[in-house]
């Protein structure tokens, strides 16, 4: 075993799985170090939905690679996966038009059992919904949702077996460049000499880069979600339903279960929607008018959960890019610097690939497919 050094900040998810899949790769000296300790911020506060729900290819080809290598921590770590299904709703003949395409795309990438479904058969599906302006579905039957903790956790115990080291409690206070494009982290608990600085700090990551001298342009958004309280079980699997349109400008309301008579509802959107937050100071709680917006939406779509009672909300925060597109790769001008940042809500389903492609700009001066490179890697901001 060999490689590089290398020190990453930050033991989210993103993190953390870059670290295993440099030490998987062979890389014998891999620290990971973080403020608070494993999956201390917004992977533990994830709804942790994983779907291969997507219509481009480069998007499906991504996520049918993240859902492989939870699959395979799931038979070698014990994993949970709770494979209820997911359902994104189309309103429109267009809507549902794509939708049929996006399932012959993921049938042909490998994800057998996509489906389009008209209205009558997701009112068969989902008894409790409306469906009156709806024009069909997309299901994933074998998708569904994980614990973005318990995933943190595989990560850390998994890695720390191949000689990973996951240091929490070292916050990141001081840089010094080395001689040899090398680098000085400086903890109140002792600095790191190493070869590659991984910063995968999430929404602390802008902080990170000023350090670094590698700034990044990440807002980090709050997003708030809620779990509900049903009278009694449902009777049938209720799949996780996503009611958003990409594009739109507006949020849609999701939602899954919680076991047997509980569901978490929120509002999701990929675009910017709100102000910035700071990652040191937001309210973690449901605000009222968030609840507001929320109940209504939920029974329209779920006239069934008429009764539904509200029981307790969290807020965590979204870590979005200028262009909503993932930061991974090389800083440009600091030799020896990697970001993986800027993912956007999705960063526990798609930490498995953020982390092999940043292990990819690690170890091999940039990803597999040139594709990657042109979506994700910082490079494409220019001087910004």
């Amino acid at each position: 075993m060999s490689g590089p050094s290398v020190v990453v900040v930050g033991a989210g998810a993103s993190g953390l799985s870059t670290a295993l899949c440099l030490a998987e790769r062979g890389c014998a000296d891999v620290t990971v170090i973080d403020r608070d300790h494993v999956a201390a911020a917004s992977s533990s506060l994830s709804a942790g939905i994983f779907t291969r729900s997507y219509s481009e290819r480069l998007d499906v080809e991504l996520r049918v690679e993240a859902h492989e290598r939870l699959c395979q921590l799931e038979r070698d770590e014990g994993l949970h996966l709770r494979r209820n299904g997911f359902l994104r709703l189309a309103h429109d003949s267009g809507g549902l038009a794509e939708f049929e395409r996006a399932a012959a795309l993921q049938r042909e990438l490998g994800v057998d059992d996509a489906v389009a479904l008209d209205r009558a058969e997701i009112a068969r599906l989902v008894p409790d919904m409306s469906v009156d302006d709806l024009a069909g579905a997309l299901l994933n039957p074998s998708d569904g949702y994980l614990d973005g903790q318990q995933l943190c956790m595989t990560y850390a115990e998994r890695g720390e077996r191949l000689g990973v080291r996951v240091l929490g409690r070292h916050p990141l206070t001081g840089y010094e460049q080395l001689p040899g494009d090398r680098h000085r982290l400086v903890t109140p608990r002792g600095s790191f000499d190493c070869d590659v600085v991984v910063n995968a700090a999430g929404a602390w990551a802008p902080a990170v880069g000023e350090l670094l001298g590698a700034p990044l342009e990440i807002v980090a958004e709050r997003h708030e979600a809620c779990v509900m309280r049903l009278p009694a079980p449902l009777g049938y699997e209720l799949p996780s339903i996503m009611d958003y349109v990409p594009g739109s400008g507006e949020n849609g309301l999701y939602l899954r279960p919680e076991g047997e008579r509980q569901l978490i509802a929120g509002l999701h959107s990929n675009d910017l929607l709100g102000d910035p937050a700071d990652p040191d100071d937001f309210y973690a709680g449901a605000e009222q008018a968030f609840v507001d917006a929320l109940i209504p939406l939920l029974v329209a779509r779920m006239p069934g959960f008429d009764d539904v009672g509200l029981e307790t909300g969290w807020a965590g925060l979204y870590p979005n890019s200028p262009d909503e597109r993932f930061i991974i790769g090389a800083m440009p001008g600091r030799p020896g610097v990697v970001a993986v940042a800027g993912l956007d809500g999705v960063g526990v389903y798609m930490s498995p690939v953020a982390g092999r492609i940043g292990a990819d700009w690690v170890l091999d001066g940039g990803p597999r497919r040139d594709a990657e490179r042109e979506r994700f890697a910082p490079e494409r901001f220019g001087a910004r």
